[in-house]
């Protein structure tokens, strides 16, 4: 996405920059910016569709996994949150939903919930969940325990450990509950994403099972 906006500032700075008067003159530099952006393309693609992840890449898809869990603990902390209005919430739900493989990834209901040990899809823990103003969810010790690796043909698997604290309000008091050690699983795989006219099967991250 950097490259891409990269080009877009170089056309910007050209068109802005540049006035030739010849038609001829011009037309040249028309051909010649065409064609660093041919080759610019293609840097994309070799990029993104690469047969494997590189190191460098590992290690990045495993931070932006730490980050989507920090990503759905902020999520569900809305649908706690009574003064959010209803549909932002649904747009939230939504937005966790995204964050897995897909809604059928099984989540262990004691992500929100101490006592309860039921493992259900993403989609329907979200509706069972209770969500309520005395309670901050709070997800943190966040750690890879499974270096991303490859499991399969344009497939990555990792894992991730972390803590998982429960913040019940009261009008008395508030109460934090006893850190519960939580994994989840996070692949790396191909999509097929858009890019203007073009279509590229890039590398994407997803959340996995959490138990």
């Amino acid at each position: 996405m950097r490259k891409f906006l990269y080009i877009l500032a170089a056309i910007l700075c050209y068109i802005t920059l540049s006035s030739k008067s010849c038609s001829e003159g011009k037309q040249n530099d028309d051909t010649s910016q065409e064609e660093k952006l041919i080759h610019e393309k293609a840097d994309i693609r070799n990029e993104f569709e690469s047969e494997f992840i590189s190191e460098k890449s590992v290690h990045a898809f495993e931070s932006k996994a730490e980050q989507k869990l920090t990503d759905l603990s902020d999520y569900l902390n809305i649908l706690c949150d009574s003064s959010v209005d209803k549909s932002f919430k649904e747009q939230s739900k939504l937005m966790a939903i995204n964050l897995f493989v897909s809604d059928t990834t099984t989540i262990c209901h004691c992500l929100t919930n101490d006592t309860d040990l039921r493992k259900e899809s993403i989609r329907n823990f979200l509706k069972a969940a209770k969500f309520t103003d005395s309670k901050k969810i709070t997800l943190d010790s966040i750690r890879v325990t499974e270096q991303l690796h490859f499991t399969s043909e344009h497939r990555y698997k990792g894992l991730l450990a972390f803590s998982r604290r429960i913040k019940n309000i009261s009008a008395k008091d508030t109460v934090w509950s006893v850190p519960a050690s939580l994994q989840a699983e996070f692949f790396v795989s191909k999509i097929h994403k858009i890019f203007g006219k073009d279509t590229l099967q890039i590398w994407n991250l997803s959340l996995g099972n959490i138990e």
